[in-house]
């Protein structure tokens, strides 16, 4: 209990250090993509591995998603480029894809997943 407690301390001075320094967008995008993926995906690995026998599956089929996500912000962000500058650019591809995934995702991990494994 200590050790999470402590964590999240941590995780809360950092956020405020991020908060502090960079103006609120960019803030947000570095918590959503970093604090909020990583303990997202966390969670689920650990309960979706317990039940899937093929693990293997999940993996890779996770990475090429991952790959193809990248490489399309990459192209997109390129193309902003010629237009805008590059932190307007990489806010704009980040804010759209969040835009674009959080409907998909709520209904995979709301409608399928809580009701299968939680």
């Amino acid at each position: 209990m200590k050790k999470k407690l402590r964590r999240g301390i941590i995780e809360i001075i950092f956020l405020l250090i991020i908060f502090y320094i960079f103006d609120p967008l960019l803030s947000f995008a570095i918590y959503f993509c970093f604090f909020h993926t990583y303990k997202h995906l966390n969670n689920l690995i650990k309960n979706v591995y317990l039940y899937l026998p093929n693990k293997t599956l999940i993996l890779y089929s996770t990475l090429i998603f991952t790959i193809i996500s990248w490489i399309g912000g990459i192209i997109v962000t390129i193309y902003f480029v010629q237009n805008l500058s590059l932190y307007e650019s990489i806010l704009k591809v980040i804010f759209i894809g969040l835009a674009a995934l959080t409907l998909p995702h709520m209904l995979l991990v709301d409608l399928i997943y809580r009701k299968k494994f939680l």
